[in-house]
């Protein structure tokens, strides 16, 4: 079935993670959460997205969120994600690799 967006793919999911999540940009820790929900999202609906200034300079566009999400998913209301192309992510106190993807530059 089409979202708002028209496009018809599988339903968003979140699903809460026992594990101990860091983020850094410009490396700065930026966000840590030890109640952090995994996300399987396909870009539907309208984001606001998120800069992180650490000292002089600003990363721009590392993260996002839905105020209002697609009725599939309103756990994720008012939650914000990063994406980990544009950020450090730390799991459990291990650096993730960075994957590359359309959203890396």
């Amino acid at each position: 079935m089409p979202d708002t967006d028209g496009w018809a793919g599988p339903p968003p999911r979140a699903e809460p993670t026992p594990r101990w999540i860091r983020v850094r940009a410009g490396g700065e820790e930026v966000a840590d959460s030890r109640r952090a929900m995994l996300l399987a999202w396909y870009g539907r609906g309208t984001a606001a997205y998120w800069s992180v200034r650490v000292g002089d300079a600003v990363h721009r566009d590392v993260a996002w969120s839905y105020a209002k999400p697609v009725p599939e998913c309103p756990r994720i209301a008012g939650l914000v994600a990063f994406f980990n192309e544009k950020v450090d992510l730390v799991v459990d106190g291990v650096r993730q690799e960075r994957p590359v993807s359309p959203w890396s530059s």
